[in-house]
């Protein structure tokens, strides 16, 4: 006997409550990160699946736009209700055992901080930062605390997996003189 099931579907509300002045519901129309604003909605198997099993549980997406693809993870932005920003993570366990998870923030707090998520099966996981656009890899890979960590897809800071059992609090200077803060709880499988 086959069995395919769903291990966990986890979803994290950051900040839901703040509602961000003068930011429409839907995607707004100075994103902090440029591929929600300019990208096509997600419609392929993949994204319906991981839309149904995050609705089942209460998170709804506007708009869901792939960033890309590395290993067994797939990573989505998204935008839901009252301007809020959200990154998704659908992992890929052992066999047909896979996860999926979102954390959301309002955009406005885009500008400061960067959106964290683990996820994890029982047995493998993954754990990424969503940052606004600005942040580039040299200015990663000189933060504090990130030592091997690498930016992809343009605003997706992916920690070394060496780091994934510690807590990541620091700051990542920008090129503009900014800075954006960056907390990634330690992941545990």
């Amino acid at each position: 006997m086959r069995f395919h099931r769903i291990v966990a579907i986890a979803v994290v509300l950051v900040a839901a409550a703040v509602v961000t002045p003068g930011v429409a519901a839907g995607v707004p129309d100075r994103s902090p990160v440029s591929a929600l604003a300019q990208g096509a909605d997600a419609l392929d198997a993949g994204s319906a699946e991981v839309r149904t099993g995050l609705s089942d549980q209460g998170m709804e997406f506007e708009k869901l736009v792939m960033l890309g693809v590395s290993g067994r993870d797939t990573f989505w932005v998204g935008s839901a209700s009252e301007g809020r920003v959200c990154l998704v993570i659908r992992h890929q366990g052992v066999g047909a055992d896979w996860v999926a998870a979102a954390s959301c923030l309002p955009s406005e707090l885009m500008k400061e901080r960067a959106l964290p998520l683990n996820v994890w099966t029982q047995t493998t996981g993954t754990r990424a930062a969503l940052v606004r656009d600005g942040v580039d890899a040299a200015s990663v890979e000189n933060a504090t605390g990130l030592a091997g960590a690498r930016l992809e897809f343009g605003n997706l800071i992916i920690p070394a997996p060496e780091t994934w059992t510690s807590e990541i609090s620091t700051n990542v200077e920008l090129a503009d003189g900014g800075s954006i803060r960056v907390d990634l709880p330690s992941g545990t499988s």
